[in-house]
């Protein structure tokens, strides 16, 4: 379903993004403006629910191995509070269609005949792939990218034949997978992925405390990750490996004379933040812009917003 915000008895649901508060987009700050009450999942930063003021907020997050919410009873938490108070966001972390259980959720919504609205979001995937500094794919090396999990969500098991579908041409990003990384490494490469493929492992993508670390389906498969509470995200293929040294620098021009990796910013300058100055002109620029757009100069004013490092050094995996 899809058009203006009703008056009444609606459900929005929201892509949070990985984790970074000014990964939401202009769309989802607009309708958690809006809300009367927002059901949210865990590993969700505070500074994400601050745009939705004074809603009621109830926790329903699912954490692997912890106490998690009911599916059903989310499902009837979102028909009650639709009824009683109108407009509900369903804040989900990453993008709501990706192992966000969403269908479930919209069955029951239809079931009752309250209408619902989809508001997409950054996925882990490409949050993952722009803290290692990667693309998941590749001209002629990864055409094709398969975005997978291994777990069987019910108990936490690996699921049968959850390869099946994966090609070791391609680029294969795995979710809920670090507990399950040696099987799952032990698994691609019984299903053709060679030994030496390199892996990326992100854990808290976007977070001010990611960490970005390097490995091969070999040495996974031998080792596994160590016990970490944050979320990781594991991207296997040979567009994440390593790049091959530059061997001569790219030139802005003959006569400048300067190679892109000589260009530095001022030492004052945060990385992930826009100067001063930009924020005033954009400021000033979206003054005749749509009223959704203006929300984007807020976002640059938010005291709250996350402090986002530069794509950190990878390092080994955690002993």
């Amino acid at each position: 379903m899809s058009g203006g915000i009703a008056p009444a008895g609606k459900v929005w649901f929201v892509g949070a993004g990985p984790g970074a508060a000014d990964l939401l987009t202009v769309r989802a700050i607009r309708v958690l403006a809006l809300a009367d009450v927002v059901l949210h999942d865990a590993l969700l930063s505070e500074d994400l629910l601050v745009w939705s003021g004074s809603a009621l907020r109830i926790p329903v997050g699912k954490r692997c191995g912890g106490p998690s919410a009911n599916q059903d009873e989310i499902g009837r938490l979102l028909v009650e509070q639709a009824q009683a108070r109108g407009q509900v966001v369903r804040l989900k972390g990453g993008d709501p269609g990706v192992f966000g259980r969403l269908d479930e959720e919209i069955d029951a919504l239809d079931a009752a005949g309250i209408p619902w609205e989809i508001v997409p979001g950054v996925t882990a995937a490409s949050a993952a792939a722009a803290a290692a500094g990667h693309s998941l794919t590749r001209r002629e090396v990864a055409r094709h990218l398969t975005i997978a999990t291994p777990r069987v969500a019910r108990n936490g098991q690996m699921a049968e034949g959850w390869t099946k579908g994966i090609d070791p041409q391609g680029t294969a990003v795995l979710y809920m997978a670090g507990r399950l990384a040696a099987q799952s490494a032990t698994s691609l490469i019984d299903r053709g992925f060679p030994a030496s493929t390199p892996v990326v492992a992100v854990y808290a993508a976007s977070w001010p405390d990611q960490q970005v670390a390097r490995t091969t389906l070999e040495t996974l498969s031998r080792e596994g990750l160590s016990p970490d509470a944050r979320p990781v995200v594991l991207m296997v293929g040979q567009a994440v490996a390593p790049r091959r040294p530059v061997r001569q620098p790219l030139r802005l021009s003959r006569e400048q004379g300067l190679s892109v990796r000589e260009l530095k910013a001022p030492a004052t300058a945060c990385p992930g933040h826009i100067p001063t100055a930009a924020t005033q002109t954009l400021k000033a620029r979206l003054q005749s812009a749509s009223p959704s757009a203006r929300v984007a100069a807020a976002c640059l004013e938010n005291s709250g917003r996350s402090q986002e490092s530069p794509v950190p050094a990878a390092q080994p995996l955690p002993a």
